[in-house]
């Protein structure tokens, strides 16, 4: 189980969308996917555990890659572990770190997330993503029934299959097999650029990015002696959080450096930012 701190625990994909009827505005698919928690399970006073499955009730497709966030209650996150169970998912791509980490509104989430790879298909039958066990340092109480599905923020749940971002928050269901309601827009409201997933990386890691305006748009990567060695994109990209990735089997080791610039549409200021990123072969 590879473990991250919270600097190095980032997105891995693009963020959610709230509904079927804003994939086309906003540049995704819909599918009948749907995502439960089930089984849980009190071990002890400090520890339970539960499974997360997923299942299609439309077309089969392939899952690219996901990342998934719960809320959990009020305790602080560095009281809680929180680990996925080795050998417990039933897909090739399962999990590769999970944490219990406190995002930008200082709230507690547990996240879970995978490479990505597109292994799986996803079919009818249900499949078990894993079982998750989580600890605290005091008496949990009936604590799991806080968990729930986050969607918003930072650090928030994001399903990927083709390239493509397909989360919709109605195909998400808790303990009792209720869907999740989401009626806030999920759209950024201010430009943002994130850090890669995963860093250090090894070839290939996903840089997304979050644009409140459709806008003209170009990300590039530079070598650690300012060197131009790869144009990721030059486009117009609608407004919403969008991921891409970056192949860097034919680059050497080290630091490097991604560039954002983005320009409204419609007229408005410029938006630049700047991150590095390591690659370790």
């Amino acid at each position: 189980m590879i473990r991250f701190s919270n600097l190095l625990f980032v997105l891995l994909i693009s963020a959610s969308l709230t509904a079927a009827s804003d994939s086309k505005k906003n540049g995704t698919e819909t599918h009948d996917y749907k995502m439960s928690l089930s089984h849980g399970k009190k071990i002890n006073n400090n520890t339970f555990e539960f499974d997360v499955f997923i299942k299609t009730s439309g077309k089969k497709f392939i899952l690219e890659n996901y990342q998934c966030a719960f809320n959990y209650g009020n305790l602080p996150a560095n009281t809680i572990q929180f680990d996925y169970i080795s050998n417990s998912s039933e897909l090739k791509n399962s999990p590769i770190l999970a944490a219990a980490l406190r995002d930008e509104e200082g709230k507690t989430l547990l996240v879970f997330a995978s490479q990505a790879s597109g292994w799986d298909t996803i079919q009818e039958n249900e499949i078990r993503i894993g079982r998750f066990k989580v600890k605290t340092v005091n008496p949990n109480g009936d604590s799991l029934l806080s968990v729930n599905w986050n969607f918003k923020g930072d650090i928030n749940t994001i399903i990927s299959a083709s390239s493509k971002n397909i989360t919709n928050p109605a195909n998400h269901l808790d303990f009792e097999g209720n869907a999740s309601n989401s009626n806030e827009s999920l759209l950024p409201k201010v430009y943002a650029l994130s850090q890669n997933f995963p860093n250090p990386f090894n070839p290939s890691t996903s840089i997304r990015f979050s644009l409140p305006f459709d806008s003209k748009i170009k990300i590039s990567v530079y070598n650690a002696l300012g060197e131009l060695v790869a144009n990721l994109a030059d486009k117009i990209e609608q407004a919403g959080n969008h991921n891409i990735t970056w192949n860097a089997s034919g680059m050497s080791s080290g630091l490097y450096i991604y560039i954002i610039e983005a320009e409204p549409l419609k007229g408005g200021s410029t938006f630049k930012s700047v991150k590095k990123m390591m690659l370790l072969k």
